[in-house]
């Protein structure tokens, strides 16, 4: 859409942060969507500058957006086209002491719950760290592996269940101690390496089994 486009994710911030106040001081999104579209068509920049978040404002002159409005006058009146046809759900993101975010969104004349609650907030990038940043204060493996792309969480998930498999016989596991150290070999071969601390034992890592090489005997001189 040209220029008048990188106007339209700048607007659109608007419409999100209008839709979550409904107090009587605020205009609700449908009559600002129709006001903006209406300055869309008679070319009002004055109009469509004061829409603009405060911020944005700054950025953005009513100069350069009259601009705009005249190299794509076409544009402009196509687009106001769209904001008369579009339908709008106002979010909000409430933010907890703890830096996690719950997502409100407005459907049926009730604020409901769209994540931040029992399933992460992944609107954004932003969104997704927040989240994972939550599940890891919660100690929450589930909630970690939803916030996981598909390839990491089904690497994960993999190697959980073949742990699972290849220690499901108890009478399979040996372990050979040294000292505060131990070693348990498991179904695929893989080893368990654990340390004793405070006389309890804890695992170190999971290795993969490493044949130990054999011993060359050198032939009689």
């Amino acid at each position: 859409m040209g220029n008048i486009s990188r106007f339209l994710a700048q607007w659109l911030v608007v419409f999100v942060l209008i839709g979550c106040s409904r107090s009587a001081a605020i205009a609700p999104p449908s009559e600002t969507l129709r006001e903006i579209a209406v300055a869309l068509r008679n070319a009002d920049a004055e109009a469509l500058h004061a829409r603009l978040q405060p911020a944005l404002r700054e950025q953005v002159t009513v100069e350069a957006m009259r601009a705009s409005l005249e190299l794509s006058e076409g544009e402009a009146e196509g687009l106001a086209g769209e904001l008369g046809e579009a339908s709008l759900t106002p979010v909000m993101q409430l933010e907890t002491s703890r830096g996690e975010v719950v997502e409100l969104r407005s459907e049926d004349g009730a604020w409901r719950v769209h994540g931040g609650v029992f399933v992460p907030v992944l609107s954004s990038p932003e969104d997704a760290v927040r989240s994972l940043r939550a599940a890891l204060q919660r100690r929450s493996f589930e909630a970690m592996l939803d916030v996981l792309a598909r390839g990491p969480r089904s690497d994960l998930q993999s190697e959980l269940e073949r742990f699972i498999e290849d220690t499901a016989d108890p009478l399979s596991l040996h372990a050979e101690i040294d000292g505060n150290h131990a070693r348990v070999r498991i179904g695929s071969g893989r080893v368990v390496h654990l340390l004793r601390e405070g006389g309890e034992w804890r695992v170190e890592r999971i290795a993969e089994s490493v044949a130990t090489p054999s011993r060359r005997v050198a032939p009689p001189q």
